[in-house]
């Protein structure tokens, strides 16, 4: 005769089956046959077992429209750091490779809502910011005229992303606007280059724009991942090693156009931050509308660096950094 005791651990033995096979289908992608073979099981018997997962909770489905938002999110994050607008993207998967696709798509249809014909608007470079603009549709937009400047230098023969007089001319032919590009690249050796070359009549005349602009469009760097296999801030392996060390060996939590801050949005006293070619992170603060587009829990910090520093008055972020976003300031106001 079985005991409680007995039945108890044939019961947990029996779960414990269940969470192992659903993982093995839903999380290593083996298939049905796959693991009847391991199991030593008919495949009949694990597509029961799989069943069995679903009726009792053990897996659940969720259906993330890219449409819809967390508006809970939104207001919170709205409120604490006095912000014009936050757009939250509903995304459960901290690592979805489609996330810069969503926030593209998100940032397409919050920016053609809020257009008005002949402003001037600066973009910033990113795989979310390339992503807005290869998602923005000619056929879909009326013709603005908008007049669109880069706001920092190139990155030479790199990813389309960061090649900043591309993605000008790319959206301005989709808007039916104007562009201006930059002749220079984004990171020199001295602070006395940059100053030659900042002061050269080719490339003055686009930095003269970045005081006059309506709206900028940037991206939000962040240095951890969580993932080995994945580096941060891409755009750092194109820089020297001492000024890749510089900054993950200071107190930096991320960027904006490769201007580096510490999570209270204080500039990190390191070189790189004297030799970028890009508008000054203190300018953005005097843009009428500043939007900022990250996504992915491993930017939390980097997020809350660039609000806290007011570098941005308008997010447009997804799920797992606004929850984590939350969490950190309600730990740590």
């Amino acid at each position: 005769m079985k005991t409680n005791k007995t039945k108890e651990v044939s019961e947990k033995a029996k779960i414990q089956l269940i969470v192992q096979i659903c993982k093995l289908y839903y999380e290593s992608n083996a298939t049905q046959q796959q693991i009847a073979d391991l199991y030593k099981l008919p495949r009949t018997s694990i597509v029961r077992i799989i069943e069995a997962g679903r009726q009792l909770g053990i897996v659940q489905t969720r259906i993330v429209d890219p449409y819809s938002s967390r508006e809970d999110l939104e207001i919170k994050i709205q409120q604490h750091f006095n912000l014009k607008d936050v757009i939250v993207v509903s995304n459960f998967n901290p690592g979805n490779p489609v996330l810069p696709t969503l926030l593209g798509q998100a940032a397409v249809e919050y920016i053609m809502g809020i257009l008005v014909p002949n402003q001037t608007i600066g973009l910033g470079w990113g795989k979310t910011i390339s992503s807005f603009v290869s998602l923005l549709g000619q056929q879909d937009i009326l013709k603005y005229r908008e007049f669109w400047v880069p706001l920092i230098g190139n990155l030479g023969e790199t990813e389309i992303e960061f090649n900043m007089n591309q993605q000008v001319k790319s959206i301005s032919e989709k808007t039916g606007g104007y562009f201006t590009s930059i002749h220079a690249p984004a990171l020199v050796d001295s602070k006395q280059m940059k100053n030659l070359l900042t002061n050269s009549s080719s490339i003055k005349n686009t930095i003269d724009f970045w005081s006059h602009l309506d709206i900028a469009i940037v991206g939000i760097g962040g240095l951890f991942t969580g993932r080995l296999s994945h580096m941060p801030l891409l755009h750092l392996k194109y820089y020297p090693q001492e000024d890749r060390n510089e900054v993950f060996y200071s107190s930096a939590v991320g960027d904006i156009l490769s201007r580096y801050y510490d999570i209270e949005g204080n500039i990190c006293d390191i070189s790189i931050n004297s030799r970028i070619i890009g508008i000054d992170i203190e300018a953005l603060r005097k843009v009428p509308l500043t939007i900022g587009i990250a996504g992915g829990a491993y930017k939390t910090k980097a997020i809350i660096g660039a609000l806290r520093g007011q570098y941005i008055n308008t997010l447009i972020t997804d799920e797992t950094a606004a929850i984590g976003i939350c969490d950190y300031v309600e730990k740590n106001p």
